[in-house]
């Protein structure tokens, strides 16, 4: 357990430093889980599907439309063949571990509400253990989207329940991007080039929202 602290613009805490930049995870039915993987055109990235509620299905995820671009500098992640690491990945977005510990932290439960997550795991290229995990969170409306959103930017110094925090989160209508790393700091290269190429591609869509935090 860490004590981590946020700050927005030019806002600066110690401990770590956080930014805010105004601007602008495998299928499921009504009763059991299925993974599937999302072929993208000639992409080499697969990218993974979670769905919580099948009636409300939301529209094809705005991560397969950066694919392409990612693998300019990107591949995609290569799970150790000996471990369970995928496997466990996708359990732990199944039962939604990680959105109840930004419900319990960040005193709002909508975090759990999340229809749909969509996942890519990815490496900048030639360095095949260096994982890079961006997720698309879709909700039923862009109201829930906000509160989530706004819980993280007006967040005030507390423990949390977090051992690594490189996280950067973009919110747009009804969808949270969040890209995480546990060996990439926000400020590196790598993590940067992801935020850079998020960024490009849903600018397309109108207006954004983002902010970051780190140790």
């Amino acid at each position: 357990m860490q004590k981590i602290c946020f700050g927005i613009i030019g806002l600066i805490l110690i401990g770590c430093t956080g930014d805010y930049d105004p601007g602008n995870n495998l299928m499921d039915s009504n009763t059991e889980k299925k993974v599937s993987v999302i072929e993208e055109r000639t992409s080499t990235i697969p990218s993974y599907r979670v769905v919580f509620d099948s009636s409300k299905m939301s529209s094809s995820s705005l991560l397969n439309d950066v694919l392409l671009d990612l693998e300019n500098s990107f591949e995609k992640y290569t799970f150790k063949s000996t471990s369970n690491e995928l496997k466990e990945k996708i359990e732990n977005v199944e039962a939604k571990r990680f959105q109840k510990s930004l419900s319990a932290d960040f005193d709002n439960d909508l975090f759990e509400s999340v229809n749909t997550i969509d996942l890519v795991a990815v490496s900048p290229k030639n360095k095949e253990f260096n994982c890079i995990q961006i997720e698309q969170w879709s909700f039923e409306s862009a109201e829930i989207a906000d509160s989530c959103f706004e819980s993280l930017t007006h967040y005030e110094e507390k423990e949390i329940h977090f051992m690594t925090v490189n996280w950067i989160w973009f919110k747009q209508e009804s969808n949270l991007f969040f890209i995480s790393s546990l060996s990439n700091n926000v400020t590196s290269n790598e993590m940067q080039n992801v935020k850079k190429i998020i960024a490009q591609e849903i600018e397309k869509n109108g207006a954004y929202r983002s902010v970051s935090f780190y140790e």
